[in-house]
């Protein structure tokens, strides 16, 4: 199960990057407290603005480029951990953001391959992504502005 989303922000890679990982960056797009050491291996706690906090270790990391992590949400048993790959690209002057969510385990206690579970899971994950790449946007803008 995958869920891709898009955005294409009004800045160039080197500063949507600093706005995705750095730590102030990182809090303000997540919504909460959120720490993560950028290097292979590298551990971190990402917190969103819900308050769900997830454990997270980096896969990879091509700064300026694309990070891939491997997060759970603490206490939500019925949520599977996934694997995040976040990229940034130079497209038509702007920066465009991909993130591309997979879970690694079946989505719900028994989920199989035809279980509306999974729809769920990929609708409310979408969701979610949406609105935290439109944050990022907003506080993009905002800080040109400033």
């Amino acid at each position: 199960m995958e869920v891709r989303r898009s955005i294409d922000l009004a800045v160039d890679p080197d500063r949507a990057w600093e706005a995705l990982t750095g730590h102030a960056g990182l809090e303000a797009w997540l919504g909460g407290p959120s720490s993560l050491e950028l290097a292979p291996g590298g551990l971190g706690v990402l917190t969103d603005e819900d308050g769900v906090v997830h454990l997270a270790e980096v896969d990879e990391v091509d700064h300026g480029r694309r990070l891939v992590l491997r997060w759970v949400p603490v206490g939500q048993a019925d949520a599977p951990a996934s694997r995040v790959e976040l990229t940034i690209e130079r497209h038509d002057g702007h920066s465009r953001v991909t993130v591309v969510e997979t879970a690694l385990a079946p989505v719900g206690p028994t989920a199989s391959p035809d279980d509306d579970d999974h729809g769920t899971w990929a609708q409310a994950r979408a969701a979610r992504w949406d609105a935290r790449l439109g944050h990022l946007e907003g506080l993009l803008v905002a800080s040109s502005h400033a």
